[in-house]
């Protein structure tokens, strides 16, 4: 359950899961591994001059 929570966290804003214990047996580096999409997905400065328009 909390796996599937985290992934609707991304998007929900004040989902939190506060147990790292709960997931400690299946997936101990839950907690950093979403970290690393939530930074992934951060969307860097746009470089001088870009739209945002694609054609």
């Amino acid at each position: 359950m909390a796996m599937a929570f985290s992934v609707a966290g991304l998007r929900t804003p004040g989902v939190t899961l506060d147990d790292a214990g709960c997931v400690k047996k299946t997936f101990p580096t839950l907690h950093s591994a979403l970290d690393d999409v939530v930074r992934s997905f951060a969307s860097p400065a746009e470089p001088s001059g870009a739209t945002g328009r694609t054609r």
